[in-house]
């Protein structure tokens, strides 16, 4: 789930689809706005809010574009709605028309100064690669000591770090998001790739492990100890892993549809495997 499923992780009521490391910041970054959409939205007529709630809904269905048509129309009728831009800034941002969501929450955060819509646009900025400016802006957001999950703010600090190389830092933000949440779910996955990007393969797996405990519906955590395991020629285990994994009662059907894909592969590896040392053929052969 692109959007609402992915603010249910911090409770681990649902499971996510695989995500990129980029997409699973931004899943976090839409939790946000709804944070601030939540507190608008009892000012708001109940058509607003149903419409609101229905785009939602379609954009973590994967139905971006058809969430985008209204979204468009309630745009023409209520242009000045923080609300209503930060919701299209998310279609478009599913869509990948970053530019656009930059300039429509730009605005949002114009006219509703707040933390929560800052660190919304700060993640849109690192989206279109300006880092210097996300990180500017994250780091007068971080002053606000009202704000609710500053977590979110150390996450897309260490994001920024991460993707300008500067690992240990990126390593230092992750590490204090979690301390403040420690079952901060987007945290623990983009700490565990830094720490393999590091070559720190151990500390990665030890994270995607606690990951694996805290969520264990969660489809991303097992994908990434999956993947060390079949670098290291581990196809059995890698199997055993996935099979502990779709016992699992609460598992979203597209999830489990994943699981099974991994578990096939790790099977046909292990068999190309012993094939190759049956034969006696070298494992680059």
């Amino acid at each position: 789930m692109y959007f609402s499923s992915i603010c249910k992780i911090s409770t681990i009521t649902k499971s996510t689809r695989i995500l990129s490391i980029l997409t699973l910041s931004l899943g976090f970054i839409a939790c946000q706005s709804f944070q601030s959409q939540s507190d608008s939205e009892e000012k708001n007529n109940l058509a607003l809010k149903t419409r609101i709630s229905i785009s939602a809904d379609l954009i973590d269905r994967g139905q971006a574009a058809t969430a985008l048509s209204d979204l468009r129309a309630l745009l023409i009728e209520q242009p000045d709605s923080p609300d209503v831009l930060t919701m299209n800034a998310i279609a478009h941002l599913a869509l990948s028309n970053y530019k656009q969501a930059l300039t429509l929450q730009t605005k949002a955060y114009n006219l509703e100064n707040s933390t929560a819509m800052g660190v919304t646009l700060a993640g849109i900025m690192i989206v279109n690669e300006k880092l210097d400016a996300a990180e500017k802006l994250l780091l007068k957001l971080s002053q606000d000591a009202t704000y609710s999950f500053p977590e979110r703010i150390l996450q897309n600090l260490g994001l920024i770090y991460e993707k300008k190389g500067k690992f240990n830092l990126a390593i230092s933000q992750y590490k204090k998001a979690l301390s403040l949440n420690p079952t901060y779910f987007p945290a623990m996955n983009l700490l565990g790739r830094v720490y393999e990007k590091t070559g720190n393969q151990a500390n990665a797996t030890l994270v995607y492990k606690n990951a694996a405990l805290i969520c264990p519906a969660c489809y991303e955590p097992i994908n990434l100890l999956f993947q060390q395991l079949i670098m290291k020629n581990k196809h059995q285990e890698a199997i055993n892993l996935v099979d502990i994994y779709l016992k699992g009662s609460d598992l979203l059907p597209e999830n489990r549809t994943l699981a099974l894909q991994l578990r096939k592969r790790a099977e046909a590896l292990g068999q190309k495997q012993a094939t190759r040392e049956k034969h006696g053929t070298p494992k680059g052969g």
